[in-house]
């Protein structure tokens, strides 16, 4: 299987969790948002790490090969900070050390990356512990929930167009992006989620 194939198939399944997340971010329906945001985020850091893992997979049989991209992917679980940083290695670490010193609505990247791995049971589970719990006001019973923040949508947000940019070179991104309008182009707000997920600026953050 060529890895140009794999990569725009993760790409793709990304950006429908994404776009199933943008389309219902009602507040009644935040914990679904969440969920499917933490999703996208994983599995558009596994389409950069499986493309330039290509050479594990690509001559080897169909059936092989498939099932060496299943390992690959679930090697890496949900461990989102790991991912991050085997990214890095493509994207430039200096980004990587941007983003976990920027501010995401009152937390930084590097906190973020905490919730969000930890979002991934707690947006589906009730948690024991939840990770808000490491978040306590100083001498005060009080607590910033990160997984409740706009934090963590601007954070997906910021490292899906840091991975797509990286990839732009690898990929067409605009027959992506007509693929996708054709397929969702009826759904409202879909023009508007277009815009963020392929076009959003990011300079804010790195």
């Amino acid at each position: 299987m060529q890895r140009d194939k794999v990569t725009s198939a993760w790409v793709w399944s990304s950006l429908e969790d994404l776009h199933f997340g943008f389309i219902i971010g009602f507040e009644l329906h935040r914990p679904y948002k969440i969920f499917n945001e933490i999703l996208a985020l994983e599995k558009v850091l596994k389409a950069l790490l499986l493309y330039y893992s290509g050479n594990q997979y690509e001559n080897l049989c169909e059936e092989q090969s498939k099932k060496q991209i299943e390992n690959l992917a679930k090697g890496y679980g949900h461990k989102i900070k790991k991912m991050l940083k085997e990214s890095s290695d493509h994207f430039g670490k200096a980004a990587l050390d941007r983003l976990k010193s920027s501010d995401f609505d009152g937390f930084t990247g590097s906190e973020m990356i905490r919730a969000v791995e930890a979002g991934y049971m707690e947006s589906r589970y009730p948690a024991l512990k939840p990770v808000y719990e490491q978040f306590q006001t100083k001498n005060l019973d009080i607590y910033k929930d990160p997984i409740g923040s706009s934090g963590v949508t601007k954070f997906v947000y910021t490292v899906n167009r840091l991975v797509l940019l990286c990839l732009k070179s690898k990929l067409s991104m605009s027959s992506v992006k007509e693929r996708f309008m054709q397929t969702y182009g009826h759904m409202e707000g879909t023009p508007r989620f277009i815009t963020l997920a392929f076009e959003g600026a990011i300079d804010k953050y790195l």
